[in-house]
Protein backbone atom coordinates (compact mmCIF):
# COMPACT_ATOMS: atom_id res chain seq x y z
CA UNK A 1 0.00 0.00 0.00
CA UNK A 2 1.26 3.22 -0.90
CA UNK A 3 2.67 5.59 2.03
CA UNK A 4 -0.05 8.08 0.75
CA UNK A 5 -3.04 6.09 1.13
CA UNK A 6 -1.93 5.00 4.33
CA UNK A 7 -1.52 8.90 5.58
CA UNK A 8 -4.68 9.45 3.47
CA UNK A 9 -6.47 6.76 5.83
CA UNK A 10 -5.14 7.50 9.61
CA UNK A 11 -5.28 11.26 9.45
CA UNK A 12 -7.32 12.96 5.84
CA UNK A 13 -6.43 16.28 7.14
CA UNK A 14 -3.09 15.99 6.86
CA UNK A 15 -2.27 14.20 4.43
CA UNK A 16 -4.26 16.72 2.63
CA UNK A 17 -1.94 19.53 4.15
CA UNK A 18 1.23 17.18 3.59
CA UNK A 19 0.39 15.36 0.12
CA UNK A 20 -1.57 17.17 -1.94
CA UNK A 21 -0.85 21.31 -1.04
CA UNK A 22 2.54 22.81 -2.14
CA UNK A 23 3.98 25.29 0.82
CA UNK A 24 3.93 28.96 -1.04
CA UNK A 25 2.32 27.91 -3.43
CA UNK A 26 0.95 31.22 -3.86
CA UNK A 27 3.66 33.02 -5.17
CA UNK A 28 2.93 33.00 -8.36
CA UNK A 29 0.42 34.93 -10.54
CA UNK A 30 -0.53 35.26 -14.23
CA UNK A 31 0.61 38.62 -15.55
CA UNK A 32 -2.25 40.52 -16.67
CA UNK A 33 -0.63 41.47 -19.93
CA UNK A 34 2.14 39.28 -21.27
CA UNK A 35 -0.66 36.00 -19.64
CA UNK A 36 2.58 34.62 -18.34
CA UNK A 37 3.37 32.96 -15.29
CA UNK A 38 5.27 35.54 -12.95
CA UNK A 39 6.16 35.69 -9.38
CA UNK A 40 4.49 38.73 -7.36
CA UNK A 41 5.96 42.19 -7.44
CA UNK A 42 7.42 43.34 -4.24
CA UNK A 43 4.56 45.45 -2.61
CA UNK A 44 1.95 43.36 -4.86
CA UNK A 45 0.55 40.96 -2.89
CA UNK A 46 0.38 40.21 1.29
CA UNK A 47 -1.17 38.15 3.51
CA UNK A 48 -2.08 38.46 6.98
CA UNK A 49 -3.04 35.85 9.95
CA UNK A 50 -2.16 34.93 13.11
CA UNK A 51 0.10 32.88 15.66
CA UNK A 52 0.12 31.98 18.75
CA UNK A 53 2.38 32.98 20.89
CA UNK A 54 3.36 29.92 23.43
CA UNK A 55 4.94 32.79 26.08
CA UNK A 56 2.83 32.95 29.03
CA UNK A 57 1.94 37.08 29.56
CA UNK A 58 0.32 38.49 32.58
CA UNK A 59 -2.76 40.87 31.98
CA UNK A 60 -3.99 43.21 34.19
CA UNK A 61 -7.86 42.08 33.70
CA UNK A 62 -10.41 41.67 36.63
CA UNK A 63 -12.17 38.24 36.51
CA UNK A 64 -13.79 37.76 39.90
CA UNK A 65 -13.42 34.05 40.96
CA UNK A 66 -10.47 33.32 38.82
CA UNK A 67 -7.68 32.40 41.89
CA UNK A 68 -4.40 34.17 40.12
CA UNK A 69 -6.55 37.23 39.86
CA UNK A 70 -7.47 36.32 43.33
CA UNK A 71 -4.07 36.26 44.25
CA UNK A 72 -2.45 38.36 42.12
CA UNK A 73 -4.82 41.07 40.22
CA UNK A 74 -3.41 39.71 36.96
CA UNK A 75 -5.12 36.67 34.82
CA UNK A 76 -2.38 35.02 32.73
CA UNK A 77 -2.95 34.04 29.04
CA UNK A 78 -1.06 33.73 25.65
CA UNK A 79 -0.86 36.24 23.00
CA UNK A 80 -1.41 36.22 19.43
CA UNK A 81 0.84 37.61 16.97
CA UNK A 82 -0.81 38.91 13.67
CA UNK A 83 1.74 40.38 11.27
CA UNK A 84 1.53 41.45 7.49
CA UNK A 85 3.80 39.61 5.33
CA UNK A 86 4.63 40.84 1.61
CA UNK A 87 4.34 38.06 -0.23
CA UNK A 88 7.20 38.28 -2.63
CA UNK A 89 9.86 39.67 -0.08
CA UNK A 90 8.70 37.54 3.15
CA UNK A 91 9.11 41.13 4.79
CA UNK A 92 6.89 42.05 8.07
CA UNK A 93 5.20 45.04 6.96
CA UNK A 94 3.50 45.71 9.98
CA UNK A 95 1.85 43.49 12.96
CA UNK A 96 -0.35 43.80 16.15
CA UNK A 97 -0.96 41.76 19.24
CA UNK A 98 -4.23 40.37 20.76
CA UNK A 99 -4.88 38.87 24.30
CA UNK A 100 -8.48 37.52 24.27
CA UNK A 101 -9.98 34.45 25.66
CA UNK A 102 -9.51 30.81 23.91
CA UNK A 103 -6.63 32.15 21.78
CA UNK A 104 -8.66 33.60 19.40
CA UNK A 105 -9.12 36.52 17.27
CA UNK A 106 -11.77 39.28 15.91
CA UNK A 107 -12.28 40.77 12.44
CA UNK A 108 -11.55 43.67 14.49
CA UNK A 109 -8.25 43.18 14.99
CA UNK A 110 -7.22 41.87 11.46
CA UNK A 111 -8.65 45.48 10.54
CA UNK A 112 -6.97 47.63 12.77
CA UNK A 113 -3.70 45.58 11.92
CA UNK A 114 -4.35 46.93 8.25
CA UNK A 115 -5.35 50.18 8.83
CA UNK A 116 -1.79 50.86 10.40
CA UNK A 117 -0.11 48.74 8.09
CA UNK A 118 -1.86 50.57 5.10
CA UNK A 119 -0.76 53.80 6.35
CA UNK A 120 2.46 53.49 6.59
CA UNK A 121 3.32 51.63 3.12
CA UNK A 122 -0.48 52.30 0.96
CA UNK A 123 -2.16 49.07 -0.10
CA UNK A 124 -1.43 45.88 -2.09
CA UNK A 125 -3.26 45.43 -5.31
CA UNK A 126 -3.70 41.39 -3.61
CA UNK A 127 -5.10 39.98 0.13
CA UNK A 128 -4.41 36.61 1.10
CA UNK A 129 -6.94 35.21 3.56
CA UNK A 130 -7.56 32.54 4.97
CA UNK A 131 -11.52 31.46 6.06
CA UNK A 132 -12.88 32.11 9.56
CA UNK A 133 -12.73 35.48 11.48
CA UNK A 134 -10.38 37.36 7.66
CA UNK A 135 -14.20 35.87 5.91
CA UNK A 136 -16.10 38.18 8.08
CA UNK A 137 -18.32 41.22 6.27
CA UNK A 138 -16.09 43.70 7.94
CA UNK A 139 -12.88 42.34 6.13
CA UNK A 140 -13.96 42.07 3.16
CA UNK A 141 -15.61 45.26 3.00
CA UNK A 142 -12.81 47.00 4.43
CA UNK A 143 -10.35 45.62 1.67
CA UNK A 144 -13.60 45.85 -1.42
CA UNK A 145 -13.81 49.70 -0.63
CA UNK A 146 -9.85 50.13 -0.98
CA UNK A 147 -10.08 48.36 -4.10
CA UNK A 148 -7.61 45.29 -2.93
CA UNK A 149 -8.53 41.96 -4.59
CA UNK A 150 -9.56 39.04 -1.97
CA UNK A 151 -8.12 35.59 -2.45
CA UNK A 152 -9.03 32.97 0.01
CA UNK A 153 -6.45 30.13 0.28
CA UNK A 154 -7.14 26.81 0.00
CA UNK A 155 -4.69 25.37 3.30
CA UNK A 156 -2.64 27.61 5.17
CA UNK A 157 0.51 26.30 3.67
CA UNK A 158 -0.28 28.19 0.84
CA UNK A 159 0.26 30.94 2.50
CA UNK A 160 4.05 32.97 2.98
CA UNK A 161 3.61 33.94 6.16
CA UNK A 162 3.35 30.32 7.43
CA UNK A 163 6.62 29.78 6.38
CA UNK A 164 7.52 32.77 8.17
CA UNK A 165 5.71 31.14 11.63
CA UNK A 166 8.22 28.95 11.42
CA UNK A 167 11.39 30.87 11.42
CA UNK A 168 9.47 32.84 14.05
CA UNK A 169 8.42 29.56 16.23
CA UNK A 170 12.55 28.15 15.66
CA UNK A 171 13.72 31.50 17.51
CA UNK A 172 11.67 31.64 20.00
CA UNK A 173 12.14 27.53 20.98
CA UNK A 174 15.70 28.81 21.91
CA UNK A 175 14.47 30.90 24.83
CA UNK A 176 15.00 29.42 27.98
CA UNK A 177 11.64 28.15 29.32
Amino acid sequence: VPETAICAYRNPRNAWLDKVQSPGSLMLTIDEVTGEERFWRPGEAWTIDDGTVNLGVCVPLQRPGDPCWKEYQVIVGRFQLIPIVDHRTRCILGYNYTCRPKSSYRAEDLTATMQTTFMQHGTPRVMFLEHGSSASNLVKDTLRLLGILLIYCASPHQKVVEMLFDSIWLKLSSLPG
